[in-house]
């Protein structure tokens, strides 16, 4: 009798070794899927940055604002398929694949770049009612950024 209650304890302690085990390796699994894709999240999120902070630099330093915004527009159109791919990425990527802090950094340097790109229209807001042709050509500028940009 004492032989069969060693072997049933011992059978038991194996099952409940391998249901530990188990919820470990689920465990494990979990985790490395979160957080799985943070870094090519923030390499794409480096690049758009880049690129957004050099739009507005075109726009900003020129000397003539409407030569500004010809210059960003054509960064822009010539940067188009380099940036639309990294923002396709950013789109397949589900919020589980990433870690907890990664999803809000993600949002918030999307959201970043589109405020900064957005404040050039309150910025030259006096040149776009005093030049018709500078308005619209602002207005395509930031109208086909937040084309590309937009997750």
């Amino acid at each position: 009798m004492r032989g069969k209650l060693t072997a049933v304890g011992g059978l038991l302690l194996t099952a409940v070794c391998v249901a530990a085990l188990s919820g470990c390796v689920r465990e494990q699994e979990n985790h490395s899927s979160s957080g799985g894709r943070d870094g090519e999240v923030e390499a794409a999120l480096k690049e758009v940055h880049a690129f957004t902070g050099e739009v507005i630099r075109k726009v900003e330093s020129a000397a003539d604002p409407s030569a500004g915004v010809g210059e960003a527009q054509r960064y822009l159109d010539a940067r188009r398929t380099d940036i639309k791919t990294k923002v396709d990425s950013l789109r397949n990527i589900s919020d589980e694949q990433l870690s907890e802090a990664m999803r809000g950094r993600k949002m918030e340097s999307l959201t970043d770049d589109f405020v900064s790109v957005n404040s050039l229209q309150i910025k030259f807001m006096t040149n776009a009612m005093n030049d018709a042709v500078f308005k619209s050509k602002l207005e395509k500028l930031l109208n086909d950024y937040r084309a590309l940009v937009d997750v």
